[in-house]
């Protein structure tokens, strides 16, 4: 957003500029098992440790186009320990399309295995705009994300500018 003089400049643009929007939410009750082989989204229904602008929803989606701007987002998707497959994936999508760079691999384990997104740069360009964290595996049967004490699935989204 870009000011020239003489423009009139409006509350809710000032506002939006001087309370930037910062989101860190996590999944807080356990997640019905996910299918092998399929992307799904990671249910984030824990209590916002913050959430300036409301964008949370207690399910899987942050709504982030409640600021139009610029955001960085990152999560975390943890997996319950299963040495079966090859892999634990996760991934950042808007509005339901993968953000490219955004994708994270790692092998299987016997003991619970995190997989860390890269920070990647976000546009949100309408009101609806929301981002999701998705996780995948090829376990032999279907696991859950695991949520114990501090050890959950999280979402992070910081508002940088329009």
């Amino acid at each position: 957003m870009t000011f020239t003089d003489g423009t009139i400049v409006h509350a809710a643009d000032l506002n939006a500029l001087l309370s930037p929007g910062r989101v860190f939410t996590t999944q807080a009750t356990v997640q019905s098992g996910i299918t092998t082989a399929t992307w799904s989204d990671i249910i984030l229904n824990g209590t916002p440790a913050t959430d300036t602008k409301a964008a949370c929803t207690g399910a899987a989606n942050v709504t982030i186009g409640k600021v139009i701007g610029w955001w960085l987002v990152s999560g975390v998707v943890t997996w319950v320990g299963n040495a079966t497959g090859t892999t634990r994936r996760a991934r950042v999508a808007l509005n339901g399309t993968p953000i490219n760079g955004s994708f994270s691999t790692t092998g299987p384990l016997a003991t619970r295995v995190s997989v860390a997104t890269p920070t990647v740069l976000v546009q949100a360009s309408v009101g609806t705009d929301a981002v999701t964290l998705q996780g995948y595996h090829d376990a032999t049967t279907s696991i859950a994300p695991e949520v114990t004490n501090e050890v959950r699935c999280s979402l992070t989204a910081v508002y940088i500018g329009p």
